[in-house]
């Protein structure tokens, strides 16, 4: 387990955990977190697991899919259209198109602003999605 401190915010890197189940990929331990800091308090909250890419990962109840993937180590979220270049966690507010996945089967949605909820299926979208 890493420490990080930054402005006074400590910041801990546990690691990853990585358990083979069925071929796929399971995240055992939460990446990155900010765990103290010195105006704000963190509650802890129940954890959620749910589906991304094929892979099992967990979230705290209150993340984002997004704000969850960024949590653990997931920096890109989709591809541009026109020159496929890598796109993150822009805007976190649901107004650019830089975070849109495929979310139990429902294309186009905009994973900052969507509550993470228990067993979702969430899939990277390439090009415009898929409206089946």
């Amino acid at each position: 387990m890493v420490e990080e401190i930054f402005m006074g915010i400590i910041f801990m890197n546990i690691g990853t955990e990585y358990a083979s189940m069925k071929g796929k990929c399971l995240w055992k331990e939460i990446r990155m977190r900010i765990h103290e800091h010195p105006i704000l308090k963190f509650p802890k909250t129940k954890e959620l697991e749910f589906t991304f890419n094929g892979g099992v990962y967990r979230g705290l109840e209150g993340d984002t899919i997004a704000s969850a993937l960024h949590a653990q180590g997931v920096k890109v979220l989709s591809h541009s259209h026109k020159h496929d270049r890598p796109r993150g966690f822009y805007c976190a507010i649901g107004n650019c198109s830089s975070c849109l996945m495929t979310v139990n089967k429902i294309a186009n949605v905009r994973i900052c602003t969507e509550l993470l909820q228990e067993g979702m299926v969430v899939e990277s979208q390439s090009g415009k999605g898929s409206l089946i």
